[in-house]
């Protein structure tokens, strides 16, 4: 169900920004399956990643017309067993999420979030940066059994969020710290 009476329309930049297993298909690149700006040619039998995805922009009220991915070039999803918003960019537009109006309303969500311990991760293929209200952390070329932990640390000026790269424990389904 979508809310406001959005659609993908000419939208089909998920599409290009995730990797699909089952197609063999990596991150950043066009599924040979879309039809770009017009959809998905084996829709009906389209690989379970594709048809479990809700957009964020289509699902979520708050979030604006300026976020329609193929306006910002960026896609936004949820992770819930995680409690994170992510923000897959689009690499021709590899810069899109430190234009305005985005970054400050990355970084406002991020102050917003920070005490229900949420967080906002932005996707470039193989890169990452963890966006707190104060600063972006990069974690750049993330390995496959590599995942970014967030946590609070006690500083001598008070608590602080701070992000860790972790291996994917992937017996125990956990990440373990590296």
């Amino acid at each position: 169900m979508t809310v406001l009476n959005r659609q993908c329309g000419e939208c089909t930049l998920c599409c290009k920004v995730f990797s699909i297993t089952e197609l063999k298909k990596p991150a950043g690149e066009w599924c040979t399956h879309c039809d770009i700006g017009v959809g998905c040619k084996i829709y009906p039998s389209r690989p379970r990643a594709c048809s479990t995805f809700n957009c964020s922009y289509l699902m979520t009220a708050w979030i604006d017309e300026s976020w329609k991915p193929s306006r910002s070039g960026m896609v936004l999803h949820t992770d819930p067993a995680q409690k994170r918003v992510l923000v897959r960019v689009d690499p021709a537009q590899p810069d899109a999420w430190r234009t305005e109006p985005y970054h400050s309303q990355l970084r406002r969500w991020a102050a917003e979030w920070a005490p229900s311990r949420s967080s906002i991760l932005v996707l470039l293929n193989d890169d990452a940066w963890v966006i707190f209200p104060d600063r972006d952390v990069p974690f750049l070329d993330m390995q496959p059994d590599e995942t970014i932990v967030t946590r609070w640390t006690d500083t001598a000026y008070g608590p602080r969020l701070e992000a860790l790269r972790a291996k994917t424990n992937l017996a125990a389904g956990a990440p373990k710290a590296t």
